[in-house]
């Protein structure tokens, strides 16, 4: 059984970053459409006249958004350790998933402040997302660790690093645990990629303040 599931992994290893990158774009674009929706519909300026402050609009968004990503987080670390990643902690997928989730509805946060018009924010901010991943393709497993870190600041990449990781874990038959999560595999630590996928979350935020401030109306 092992030794099947090695081979597994080492079959798909090619196509697994851009696999689970493309399970996202569906809740990507829809994330997009809701926000943008609210300017093209002068939603948000209502609730502005009506004295609701930019800090409660979205933080509205993020813990409402945020819940439903969390709890399908916990349901895809539940399958993906049932069915992919045996050896994995539940735990760490679980904030591995959950990390990128919240990574990817800062994102979209960012591009809404860009784009007033739904469709075209969505698709632009879809194809956006996945120019960040080509970035990844660009990687071998004799990059240097430092390169890896910085390409981390775009989070289809800090995805990417690390379901490689979990996959080349999985294939020597040991798994993403508390034991190793601090060990390098191909130049990167599955740790860096949680902590990255927090910063870009972060940055991301900062960044879609900054410009619903500097883009104009």
């Amino acid at each position: 059984m092992g030794f099947t599931v090695s081979l597994f992994f080492e079959a798909v290893d090619f196509i697994f970053g851009i696999v689970f990158v493309l399970s996202y774009i569906q809740c990507l674009s829809a994330i997009l459409v809701a926000l943008i929706s609210e300017k093209e519909t002068k939603t948000r300026e209502l609730l502005k006249i009506l004295g609701v402050p930019d800090v409660a609009i979205v933080g509205s968004w993020y813990i409402t958004y945020g819940v439903v990503l969390f709890v399908a987080s916990l349901v895809q670390a539940g399958v993906a350790s049932a069915v992919l990643f045996n050896h994995s902690s539940v735990v760490l997928l679980f904030l591995f998933f959950w990390l990128f989730s919240c990574s990817l509805l800062a994102y979209s946060y960012m591009v809404s402040a860009v784009f007033s018009k739904a469709k075209v924010g969505a698709y632009l901010g879809v194809i956006g997302f996945l120019l960040m991943y080509v970035v990844s393709t660009a990687f071998t497993n004799e990059s240097t660790a430092a390169s890896k870190v910085l390409a981390s600041l775009l989070s289809p990449v800090a995805l990417v690093f690390g379901v490689n990781n979990l996959a080349a874990s999985e294939t020597n038959g040991v798994g993403i645990t508390f034991d190793n999560v601090n060990e390098s595999i191909k130049s990167y630590k599955f740790s860096t990629a949680l902590v990255l996928l927090l910063v870009d979350s972060v940055v991301y935020t900062v960044l879609g303040l900054y410009l619903e401030r500097v883009v104009p109306k």
